[in-house]
């Protein structure tokens, strides 16, 4: 850590953050007797990815079927005292792939992973103020595939949607890191206020790939300041005001509540000043038309926006058997309009045929550059169109020995293109449980699943629990 360091420029926000840290350690004067309580699980799956030709695997060159192999394990601590709590999440896994690889995929065929999720302190030394001080993930929103309100999500260091599957299909889960900050929470009868500062310890990443970055450039590499409001005033609904300031700003309102005893609905509706997504600059496409060569800078540019919005509204229907079923539609502006996508395909077809009338090497060089975005967009939970119906449903059996499954479907309502996914597991006893799934991506080439050169992935796996 500390040759990493010497590389990375402490920003000024840094001293506040230690100041505001020692003022709370001394003010709590916490009591260290403590108890703990530790869980997690250890597991290994066996899965066999799938690849196909398509614009960003053009001739399967980027990517081919593979058999792969995880070995994974996560731990949970959870310590308290009297005056203060600590949480700790952390993760690993081993990743070993067979076959040949593409010119997107791992060469070596081993890739090992760790992530600390989460590692912080709660401080009450009151017993309506909660300050926590540490690296911790600050969600929010109540859909199981994107929420609009969810403002502070950091990129994820691995695939997003990655081999490991032992806990199901994780839209909103899997690989999620958390920032280091400062949180305050005020609970009062009318409500509860949170406040919290995000700061920038290093520069913000100029790296091309998330994959690329570090982790504090990846979580603290901006200063954010978030503040969110909920009234516990109405019976039925409890309305959620969000707003996140600093080098990105956003607010958004949501409110989640249960129609009858069976059924909750979902709405949220946000607004961002920039978008993630970033479009095929026209001018970069006409030079190409041209025959100029633009630079990989020229090629996706920020859309030109002064806000961006997005809507979700969702229904859940539960019952006392276990069984869930949501349905979820999702608007955002930020996705590729009709001529966005237009120029995204004409400027990966005008690549593709010149390289095959030349043979030169270069002309594959931005068909690579297509497939980075694309998983750029993948490790910020991002996709790129503009509306999508969504659905989940999902049994857990509590029961030891039982069947347990759930199955997702994402549609792109204006492509037509689909992901599907399905996981069944069982609990054989307390600690140990079997499971398998797959996966599958349709769509026609100019689609967004069918651009993509991954077809779909089969599992099954062995997790320890305790």
């Amino acid at each position: 850590m500390s040759a990493l360091a010497k590389g990375l420029r402490i920003s000024r926000p840094m001293p506040a953050f230690a100041l505001a840290l020692g003022c709370w350690c001394g003010m709590a004067q916490p009591t260290w007797a403590m108890q703990c309580s530790t869980a997690g699980s250890s597991g290994f799956e066996l899965g066999h990815t799938a690849a196909r030709a398509a614009p960003l695997n053009p001739d399967g060159l980027f990517g081919a079927d593979q058999e792969i192999s995880v070995l994974y394990s996560e731990i949970k601590t959870d310590c308290s005292a009297a005056d203060w709590k600590l949480h700790l999440d952390a993760y690993g896994e081993r990743v070993e792939s067979y076959g040949d690889a593409g010119m997107a995929q791992p060469a070596d065929g081993q890739e090992t992973h760790g992530l600390v999720r989460e590692a912080y302190i709660t401080l009450n030394h009151d017993e309506s103020l909660f300050i926590d001080v540490g690296k911790k993930d600050i969600r929010n929103g109540q859909f199981f595939f994107v929420s609009p309100l969810d403002f502070l999500q950091n990129p994820a260091p691995y695939s997003s949607r990655g081999v490991m599957h032992a806990q199901g299909i994780s839209w909103r889960d899997s690989y999620r890191e958390g920032a280091m900050a400062v949180q305050a929470s005020w609970f009062t009868v009318s409500g509860t206020l949170e406040l919290a500062v995000i700061p920038q310890l290093v520069s913000e990443s100029n790296k091309p790939g998330v994959v690329d970055a570090s982790g504090l450039e990846r979580t603290n590499g901006q200063s954010r300041y978030y503040a969110a409001y909920t009234t516990s005033l109405l019976e039925d609904f409890n309305p959620r005001f969000v707003a996140v300031g600093g080098d990105t700003k956003g607010f958004g309102l949501g409110t989640s509540g249960f129609l009858t005893d069976n059924w909750i609905l979902n709405v949220e509706m946000a607004a961002r000043d920039n978008s993630a997504i970033r479009e095929v600059s026209a001018e970069a496409l006409r030079d190409f038309e041209n025959g100029q060569l633009p630079s990989a800078e020229e090629v996706f540019v920020e859309q030109d926006a002064s806000m961006f919005y997005q809507f979700a509204a969702g229904l859940r229907y539960t019952t006392s058997d276990n069984l869930s079923i949501s349905t979820e539609y999702l608007f955002q502006d930020q996705g590729l309009a009709r001529k966005q996508r237009k120029n995204y395909f004409d400027m990966l077809d005008l690549s593709e045929r010149a390289f095959a009338a030349t043979g030169i090497d270069a002309f594959r060089g931005y068909a690579l550059l297509f497939a980075r975005e694309a998983d750029n967009n993948l490790r910020r939970d991002l996709m790129q169109g503009r509306q999508y119906l969504m659905t989940h449903m999902q049994r857990d059996n509590a029961e030891l020995g039982t069947l347990s499954w759930e199955t997702s479907v994402i549609y792109n309502i204006e492509d037509h293109s689909f992901a599907w996914n399905a996981h069944l597991s069982s609990q054989l006893s307390r600690h140990v449980e079997l499971y398998l799934g797959g996966d599958y991506l349709g769509g026609a080439d100019h689609s967004e699943f069918g651009r993509l050169g991954t077809k779909g992935a089969a599992y099954a796996g062995v997790r320890a629990i305790w």
